[in-house]
């Protein structure tokens, strides 16, 4: 990961959210783009020269933020830009992340509860649904204490080994631990549930950082309970993004989980990244017994 861009709104859980944002960017050695978009101007009103002067507020406001709430022992060891777009968020964030190549957005959530039951804003909905790069985001709740625990709750679909090859990268980079859950429910036949498990489980008997789990029940009561005993710092979840929207409000169960157990959700895009040569093998090989 290359570079990753921290969505800032000044809100006030804004500093908890940018602890997530340095963290990952020290770790990954990643530039850190901070950006706020601080909406067009109306054209009748605004001289060049006041849309500069609110640009450069924007940017000493931006600069302020980091001096103020950046950790001590990151100062010196990241190199971070600013930007303030000259736009409305959706559209500065999503612009943004595609023309400076952003890998990584990190936003809160900033959303109070509509008549859907849904958490999220207008705006992190949206970002979550358009954004071609993996977003990151964080509840108001949520308390930084590092990156120990990820959690992935897999269907035992091609695009979970995607997603288990990707935070491979993460679980290594952050030397934390990845747990890759199943949750047994409905009709799904308890032998076929264990046979596709060991599959995965002897796919990655060398990823020693890496642990499978089943559990059986409800699973957002079992994810939940899950998530809590091994103190998961991140819960993680697959999705296309020209599907993520309905899929979001249809089954808001890892949305819930993440606002209740104040835990952030990385939301991965199956097509913002690519196989590596291990991955595309286990899938010859998964579809030649398929």
């Amino acid at each position: 990961m290359k570079k990753i861009m921290f969505a800032l709104e000044f809100y006030d859980h804004a500093p908890k959210v940018f602890k997530y944002a340095a963290k990952m960017a020290y770790a990954f050695k990643a530039d850190l783009l901070m950006m706020h978009a601080h909406g067009k101007p109306e054209p009748m009103r605004s001289s060049d020269q006041m849309i500069e002067e609110r640009h450069d507020k924007v940017i000493e406001k931006l600069k302020d933020f980091v001096n103020e709430h950046l950790p001590e022992n990151y100062h010196g060891k990241l190199k971070i830009d600013y930007l303030a777009v000259n736009a409305y968020p959706l559209d500065g964030i999503l612009d943004t992340a595609l023309d400076e190549k952003v890998e990584l957005i990190v936003m809160g959530m900033t959303g109070k509860t509509n008549a859907l039951g849904s958490k999220l804003g207008n705006t992190t909905l949206s970002v979550l649904a358009q954004a071609d790069c993996q977003v990151l985001m964080v509840p108001e709740g949520a308390t930084f204490t590092g990156i120990n625990d990820l959690l992935y709750t897999v269907d035992f679909e091609f695009r979970d080994l995607q997603a288990i090859h990707y935070l491979k990268d993460w679980s290594q980079t952050l030397d934390a631990v990845l747990h890759v859950l199943h949750v047994v429910e409905g009709d799904e036949e308890n032998l076929d549930v264990l046979k596709k498990m060991m599959i995965l489980k002897k796919t990655f008997k060398m990823d020693t950082a890496i642990d499978f789990d089943l559990r059986f029940g409800h699973f957002r009561t079992e994810i939940e309970q899950f998530a809590r005993g091994k103190k998961a710092d991140i819960v993680a979840m697959i999705s296309h993004k020209h599907n993520f929207i309905s899929r979001l409000l249809d089954d808001s169960s890892l949305e819930a989980i993440a606002t209740e157990i104040e835990l952030p959700l990385l939301v991965i895009k199956e097509d913002a990244y690519e196989f590596d040569e291990a991955a595309l093998q286990w899938v010859e090989f998964l579809k030649s017994i398929a």
